[in-house]
């Protein structure tokens, strides 16, 4: 009888915050393989090469969380081998290990309260989530901030909420009836609100870039400061409008906690009724905390955006490509669909013109054709939702 290997090797790897010797488990490589992945990229069809693991995520592995401190990190070669960086240890290191502390010791605070809730064996998936959470939350809170590791995280993120099954919202009952449409009116207001914002800001670009030049040379002081006066009037209110909108997601935050499970609400997390009433209660404590699937891909989107937008991480060519689709496919599954449409544009313009440059190899030439076809089939389902949306609300 053939003997088939683990597929686990532990990695014994000193915390940089707190010093103690944690032991992850670091999945070799061939382990598994995936028949397919859905239209984000999300794995599908994955079969290990021993049946015994079968029922394993390996996303259930990809973050590493210190079991004293809850300092998370991506488990890659950088993490593991940090103690070798003599950059990582006299520039990043003090500022790292102090932040953290300072959110680990603060009483009732969320690193605590994420952390002491995760139990790998028994809520597998929902400790993996917790773990990306936490990992979000050191990556936002250092000094050299990756958005494309923010973003991927969201997104696998999300994956993990989609793998848990038909989520809690589409399930049937009363309660999960009403906390859908509460999350989807929350969830629309944010997104009109942040699209509001962006677009203001690019207003108040083009004002400062192109239009003060044009004005700067002429007698009429009203024409030329009352640009500036409206915007600034504009930036004011829509500070006070994300004041407000952050007060009502708390509110309703806790009119969902208040109201009473039914049969659909989900198993049991530890002492909450669900595990999606223990993420509400930890959103309380940090508002990045995504709820759902469909939140997690609303910040994913949000930072792949960042980090394409600013050149950040993100390579020339294929990677690019890349990008912009999945940009534009996270913008459609939220429901943004202007967003989606102009970066599916960007991607087949790009994507076109690596593909037909003739300077690059096959390899390069099919990945991006293979990702051109996809776009497109994207791109018309885009525009046909689009579409039937705004029949809807006529």
């Amino acid at each position: 009888m053939t003997h088939t290997p683990e597929p686990f090797s532990i990695s014994k790897v000193e915390c940089p915050v707190c010093g103690c010797i944690n032991e992850y488990a670091d999945i070799r490589p061939m382990s598994y393989r995936d028949e397919g992945t859905d239209t984000d990229f999300m794995p599908l069809g994955r079969v290990w090469h021993n049946a015994a693991y079968q029922t394993c995520d390996p996303l259930w592995f990809f973050m590493a969380t210190c079991v004293k401190c809850f300092y998370t990190r991506e488990l890659n070669a950088e993490f593991k081998g940090w103690s070798q960086d003599a950059t990582f240890r006299a520039y990043r290191q003090a500022v790292i290990r102090e932040k953290h502390l300072a959110a680990s010791a603060r009483q009732n605070g969320m690193v605590p309260f994420l952390g002491s809730h995760i139990d790998a064996v028994k809520y597998p998936t929902e400790s993996a989530i917790i773990k990306f959470v936490l990992g979000i939350y050191d990556e936002l809170t250092t000094d050299h901030t990756s958005s494309l590791n923010v973003g991927r995280y969201f997104l696998r993120t999300a994956w993990l909420f989609r793998s848990q099954g038909t989520p809690v919202e589409t399930r049937g009952g009363g309660t999960a009836a009403l906390l859908k449409r509460l999350r989807a009116t929350v969830s629309c207001a944010d997104h009109a609100l942040r699209g509001y914002d962006s677009t203001v800001g690019d207003l108040k670009t083009v004002f400062e870039t192109d239009i003060a030049s044009m004005l700067k040379d002429t007698t009429e002081a009203p024409l030329r400061d009352q640009p500036e006066v409206v915007l600034k009037e504009i930036a004011a209110s829509i500070a006070a409008l994300h004041r407000a909108h952050s007060e009502l997601t708390e509110v309703c935050d806790r009119v969902e906690l208040a109201l009473p499970a039914d049969g659909s609400s989900g198993s049991a997390f530890h002492t909450f009724a669900s595990f999606g009433q223990f993420l509400l209660k930890a959103k309380q404590l940090w508002n990045d905390v995504p709820a759902n699937e469909q939140e997690a891909l609303v910040r994913a989107c949000e930072y792949y955006r960042k980090s394409y937008e600013t050149g950040s991480d993100i390579k020339e060519g294929v990677p690019q490509v890349q990008a912009a689709y999945l940009i534009g496919e996270l913008a459609r599954r939220t429901g943004d669909f202007e967003t989606a449409e102009r970066y599916f544009d960007a991607m087949l313009q790009v994507g076109g013109r690596l593909a037909n440059s003739g300077t690059e190899n096959a390899s390069t030439v099919n990945r991006t054709r293979k990702l051109l076809e996809l776009g497109r089939d994207q791109a018309r389902l885009n525009k046909h939702e689009r579409a039937a949306l705004n029949r809807e609300g006529r």
